[in-house]
């Protein structure tokens, strides 16, 4: 029984180690490569991996199960020099975990669009749509009808994506012909108005597949470990500063639907 016992605390000790020293890749943009292959959602790393980028605008999303979330760019020892392609996993580990601190965004945000401003705000820099996405607005601020209305002006992307078009709804508005790819769309977006054209921004718009975002939130909740096991945990501390520094904007009450019905957790 000694024995028995003893071998069951080193096995025990043997999968902490191992687990503590596992990096999962949430998200890889651009090409990032170990050993030759092509990184993708779901792959494991471990610290003493090599990892090869090949643009300096790489970025890579690791999670660990005990350390948290991490944010990986090509290294630069300082301003002056060009980005170190090949490097191990541990010489471009941040210090402290890119998103320890907790960021709870209301129950309001990007759920509706009371004024203009609102979706100023929003439809700027970095957008990422999620398929089904439905965006409601505050019509008595904000007319949406036939003579009051958005438009998206911009061109094709590298792969000949369509500019998505703009369809109203009862509660808002939604994305039509929105066909995901990995090649943003530099758009501008206007709010037409009798004798009036307003711009709301310019904004660069990421098509996501909603498989592939289902893909890259069951990491954070499969891997979690026993410190976070409150989905709502999860979802505030981790999900939501993930997506808002890779997606940019992103109609998140989306991201809780996937969680939702895809994932088949509850969620507050």
């Amino acid at each position: 029984m000694k024995t028995l016992a003893i071998l069951l605390i080193s096995l025990l000790l043997t999968l902490a180690a191992e687990s503590a020293s596992n990096y999962y890749v949430v998200n890889a943009e651009g090409k990032i490569y170990v050993g030759g292959n092509l990184l993708k959602t779901g792959d494991k790393i471990s610290e003493e991996t090599e990892i090869k980028f090949t643009s300096a605008g790489d970025k890579l999303y690791l999670l660990s199960p005990e350390k948290g979330n991490f944010l990986i760019r090509p290294l630069k020892e300082d301003s002056n020099q060009s980005p170190h392609w090949v490097t191990l996993l541990k010489n471009a580990l941040p210090e402290s975990k890119y998103y320890k601190t907790a960021s709870r965004s209301s129950e309001g945000d990007s759920r509706i669009f009371n004024d203009i401003y609102d979706v100023m705000a929003f439809f700027r820099e970095k957008v990422t749509y999620l398929p089904e996405t439905r965006f409601a607005v505050n019509k008595e601020k904000l007319p949406l009808d036939g003579n009051n209305y958005f438009t998206l002006n911009g061109i094709q992307g590298k792969e000949n994506q369509p500019v998505p078009g703009i369809k109203i709804t009862p509660e808002g508005f939604v994305l039509t012909d929105a066909i995901p790819s990995d090649s943003p769309i530099s758009l501008g977006m206007y709010y037409v108005q009798p004798g009036k054209k307003t711009l709301i921004g310019k904004f660069d718009l990421v098509i996501k597949n909603r498989l592939s975002v289902r893909n890259e939130l069951s990491l954070f909740f499969n891997l979690a470990g026993n410190n976070a096991a409150d989905p709502s945990v999860i979802y505030f501390e981790q999900v939501v500063p993930y997506f808002k520094e890779a997606y940019g904007n992103t109609h998140l009450e989306t991201v809780k639907d996937i969680i939702r019905k895809e994932l088949g957790i509850a969620m507050q």
